[in-house]
């Protein structure tokens, strides 16, 4: 008789308590882990599984990897989509269109993949959950519902399971129907002036979509999501003599699935069970249906936009991820001359090894905006920080020390120097041992202020802090951070954040106390 020991793979936070009673719970990763109860609904007590990524040699090869696998799949979907299309779009044309589903959707499913398969290789699986769901439910419509998706418990227990079926063959793992759980709602709020400032900007843009139309369409610029804030926004547009113009495109309209066509366009590799076929067999069947079915009625609502016709500048920045129309207007304009400027939006840019979505904007755009670097590639051009931060009138001697936390989403949907996701647990461990240092100095706990997040991904970090330390004070989820920060002797940084770079921008006390793990 063996005495090799036995698990139970979990992949999500779906629970099966029925499993062998000699078998151990696997985690597959700390998404997984409901961390103030888990240990008491078992017999023995689950292990989680190290991430690959943990290791900075292995997560750096990775990403070599991805990033050469993503260009020779970009051709080859772009190529298939031509042929299907009766088009001759460039490579450049598709990486704007669906150079980001097919970025995220390669890290997404060479992450989910290895990660099962390590797994496999290193432990004695006996049994799995697996979801019993259709295919068709998690085939996302546009980017937007993509976006979505990918962090989603229910889209990533399909994901698993498919990816489990692909590696173990006729296995008899059990099947359970997904049922959704109750999501923690972002609680960041808004303010009635923020809610004013958008009702007022839908209201422009309507009356100028609806009595300007012809001047919109005829106009030399197209402004859109630039990240500029309202006044500079405004300013611009003034300059130029442009309508602004505000992000409210539409979503796309849905259309009906072809899994006959899908799978006639599996790309074939060898029998082998390896990533690159799994890969190669899956991505035609993921592949947003605007891109593929209803492709031809999205062309149809691109002509529609009220935006300029024959533009000779586009800037934007952000919008370029997530509005699937406004994507198809940027590729079909650049394809015909217009130049794409790109705005930086947000910290980690030029300060990271590894940036995804820096790489991919500056490979699309002809010129590239950010708030400060020193690369010297041509397209980069130093304009200082383009949305300049809210800034507040500080109080008369301060006291209050403000720590700022991060959270991010439990699934891996990118792959960056920062990679916090698959350690965050330790993360919050080392933001725990910064603040109980802290607390050693009566004055210090006294003043001593968090700043959590805006939005609660389910990391229980706000529960896991008051367990430890329920002397604490908050700021909660909808805190106005400026606000706060003008209230703040000092503001300490966990992480490599927009905040610190907008802090030294209006010479505020900061501390950039960066977790590295």
């Amino acid at each position: 008789m063996s005495n090799r020991k036995s698990f139970y793979l979990y992949t999500t936070k779906k629970r099966n308590h029925t499993i062998p009673l000699d078998s151990t719970p696997l985690f597959l990763g700390n998404w997984c882990v409901n961390i103030f109860s888990d240990r008491n609904d078992f017999k023995n007590e689950p292990v989680i599984i190290k991430h690959r990524w943990k290791d900075k040699e292995r997560h750096n090869a990775d990403y070599e990897y991805i990033e050469k696998l993503y260009e020779r799949y970009l051709l080859i979907v772009s190529t298939r989509l031509n042929d299907l299309n009766g088009v001759n779009n460039s490579i450049q044309y598709w990486r704007i269109l669906i150079g980001p589903w097919l970025m995220y959707m390669t890290i997404v499913f060479f992450e989910r993949y290895h990660c099962l398969e390590d797994a496999i290789k290193k432990f004695d699986i006996v049994g799995c959950l697996k979801s019993n769901e259709s295919i068709d439910r998690f085939i996302p419509n546009d980017m937007e519902d993509f976006n979505k998706f990918i962090g989603q418990d229910s889209w990533n227990f399909f994901v698993y399971s498919q990816i489990i079926d692909f590696l173990i063959p006729n296995n008899d793992f059990e099947k359970l129907e997904y049922v959704k759980s109750k999501i923690n709602k972002d609680k960041t709020g808004q303010t009635l002036k923020l809610f004013l400032l958008k009702i007022l900007e839908f209201l422009f843009s309507f009356a100028a979509k609806s009595f300007l139309r012809s001047t919109i369409t005829e106009s030399k610029y197209l402004f859109l999501g630039t990240y500029l804030g309202f006044r500079d926004f405004i300013k611009l547009n003034f300059k130029t003599l442009q309508v602004p113009l505000y992000d409210n495109i539409s979503k796309p309209q849905s259309s009906k699935i072809d899994f006959k066509l899908r799978l006639s366009l599996k790309i074939k590799k060898n029998k082998k069970k390896n990533f690159e076929n799994y890969f190669s067999e899956k991505l035609f069947l993921f592949l947003p249906v605007i891109y593929l079915e209803g492709f031809v009625k999205l062309k149809c609502e691109y002509r529609n936009l009220v935006l300029p016709k024959n533009p000779s500048v586009i800037f934007t920045s952000a919008t370029i991820y997530h509005r699937s129309l406004f994507m198809l207007y940027v590729a079909e304009k650049t394809n015909q001359g217009a130049k794409l400027i790109l705005g930086q939006h947000g910290g980690l840019y030029i300060t990271g090894k590894y940036h995804r979505q820096e790489k991919h904007e500056i490979k699309i755009s002809d010129k590239f905006l950010t708030w400060g670097n020193h690369n010297t590639n041509h397209k980069i051009v130093n304009v200082g920080m383009i949305s300049k931060p809210k800034f507040y009138k500080r109080v008369s001697h301060p006291q209050k020390i403000l720590i700022v936390l991060n959270s991010i989403p439990q699934y891996v949907g990118n792959l960056n120097t920062d990679n916090l996701i698959v350690r965050f647990d330790e993360y919050i461990e080392e933001c725990l041992n910064l603040c109980q240092l802290l607390f050693y100095n009566t004055k210090l706990k006294k003043n001593l202020t968090l700043g959590m997040y805006y939005h609660d991904y389910g990391w229980n970090e706000k529960q896991i802090f008051k367990t430890k330390l329920p002397d604490i004070k908050y700021e909660d989820t909808n805190f106005n951070i400026w606000k706060s920060i003008a209230k703040s002797k000092i503001v300490i940084f966990t992480y490599n954040s927009t905040g610190i770079l907008e802090l030294m921008a209006l010479n505020s006390p900061i501390l950039n106390f960066i977790i590295l793990i």
